[in-house]
């Protein structure tokens, strides 16, 4: 999701790049501004002018589950309206030892999937 973010603020500065210089371009052609006065448009990270600054993976983490806390309950009532055709369920140990580990232990035991089919 932050690689995509990216894309698309680096696409943004560059749009606004092209039309910084297209209008520059144009105030030259008039005589309203001298060659050389005008700074060229900043590079994509630079701090003190465009600052191209992406949100990290961590923020969207963080922003997504405060969102979500906020519309829990509504989700809740959304998963128990849905009706129950086939429901599979499997347990893995495999999975949750490859999952997540803190000093090097395994944090889950199991993972287990259910799936409504």
């Amino acid at each position: 999701m932050s690689a995509i973010l990216k894309e698309l603020h680096t696409k943004k500065h560059t749009q606004l790049g092209v039309l910084y210089e297209s209008e520059l371009k144009a105030q030259l052609r008039l005589g309203v501004v001298a060659k050389g006065s005008v700074p060229p448009f900043s590079n994509f990270n630079d701090q003190t002018l465009y600052a191209g600054a992406v949100p990290s993976g961590k923020y969207l983490t963080a922003t997504y589950q405060k969102y979500h806390k906020t519309i829990q309950k509504q989700l809740d009532r959304d998963t128990k309206a849905r009706t129950m055709k086939v429901l599979a369920t499997d347990g893995s140990y495999k999975t949750a030892r490859r999952l997540y580990r803190i000093n090097g232990q395994p944090v889950f035991q199991l993972v287990v999937t259910t799936t409504n089919e």
